[in-house]
């Protein structure tokens, strides 16, 4: 099945052309190559990510773990993450913070966040509500320059939806995130809580990531959290190969993260021009 085909569902559609009718789509940076020298660039040849659902940072020991979990890799991707100094001081060595809204309550703002040790080259977000309690769950994309390469790695890093019937609203979210994959040429990295406790759900990610040539980061002893024997948060890849991977238990979230190194597949050198050239 190629990326731009649909999947069958009674009434519904998987589409890489489809956006829902979700908030609005915010750009703050368009890539060049100006940038490009400028912001840094992650190594090609590994690329270690960190990815957790921090609980809104509740437990007493989430700093501690987070710093322990963080200290040397090169994006992580936290979901649930609470907007404030407390996190960013775990990422003090940071070049790039971004964040996407979700749930707000009274002076607390959580959502998504991305961090790199090099600057990004895009950011987007997107928000889509919750259909029963219509809170706001994000996706933050960011993009990097990779040294040595022609090309960007796209990261999206997703907080998918929970409370609702059916899945009509998941798959409305989930053609948001098709479009941008299938818009981009490069490598790419998905991951987050993909909240699929139903098979309906995962289903819908499987098909997805099948359609888009995606693979599923898997993990020789698998500690990540499950609710009704499925498991909640992944990590899809596409030009890009595992080199190692593993899952911490903890005790300050209800999620249990993810630690992977990657790297790119095969890398399209940066093309030089001829001094005699045009």
């Amino acid at each position: 099945m190629s990326p731009h085909q649909s999947a069958p569902y009674p009434g519904h559609s998987l589409s890489a052309s489809q956006h829902s009718a979700a908030e609005p789509v915010h750009a703050d940076a368009t890539p060049s190559e100006q940038h490009r020298i400028c912001a840094g660039a992650l190594d090609p040849g590994a690329i270690k990510l960190l990815n957790w659902n921090i609980q809104k940072q509740r437990h007493p020991n989430w700093h501690k773990d987070l710093s322990r979990l963080a200290h040397d890799v090169d994006l992580a991707l936290i979901q649930e993450a609470t907007l404030g100094p407390d996190i960013f001081s775990v990422f003090s060595s940071a070049k790039s913070h971004t964040f996407a809204r979700g749930y707000t309550r009274a002076n607390r703002v959580t959502g998504v966040m991305t961090l790199a040790r090099v600057e990004h080259l895009s950011h987007r977000q997107l928000a889509i509500r919750e259909p029963w309690l219509r809170t706001l769950k994000a996706t933050n994309i960011t993009t990097y320059a990779l040294h040595g390469s022609a090309q960007t790695l796209l990261v999206i890093n997703l907080h998918a939806l929970n409370f609702s019937l059916g899945i009509s609203a998941y798959l409305r979210q989930m053609n948001q995130i098709m479009a941008l994959l299938s818009e981009h040429q490069g490598p790419v990295i998905l991951g987050g809580d993909f909240n699929t406790w139903h098979r309906g759900r995962e289903r819908i990610v499987k098909d997805m990531t099948g359609m888009l040539e995606m693979e599923a980061v898997n993990f020789s002893l698998d500690h990540r959290t499950r609710i009704l024997g499925r498991h909640l948060d992944h990590v899809f890849i596409r030009g890009l190969k595992t080199m190692a991977a593993e899952t911490h238990c903890t005790l300050s979230s209800d999620h249990n993260p993810m630690l992977i190194t990657l790297s790119i597949s095969k890398v399209s050198k940066v093309s030089k021009v001829s001094k005699g050239s045009e």
